[in-house]
């Protein structure tokens, strides 16, 4: 079964969820991002935006992306 993570884009940030998945933790904590345990999501700055989403992509994640509505 494949992993499913979602990546919501912010004005300024990105916020990714998952379910867990101790190897995704891995990478959240290598790309240095900030967890929030409130709503069990991970965040970064929106420059980090590509670079992660590649990463997720070639490791095989099912990568799903929307953008916040404010």
């Amino acid at each position: 079964m494949v992993e499913k993570v979602h990546i919501i884009k912010k004005e300024k940030s990105i916020k990714i969820t998952f379910r867990y998945n101790t190897d995704l933790i891995d990478i959240m904590q290598e790309h240095k991002g900030w967890y929030f345990k409130h709503d069990r999501s991970w965040v970064f700055p929106l420059s980090k935006f590509e670079k992660i989403k590649d990463e997720l992509i070639h490791l095989m994640y099912d990568v799903r992306i929307s953008k916040e509505n404010n």
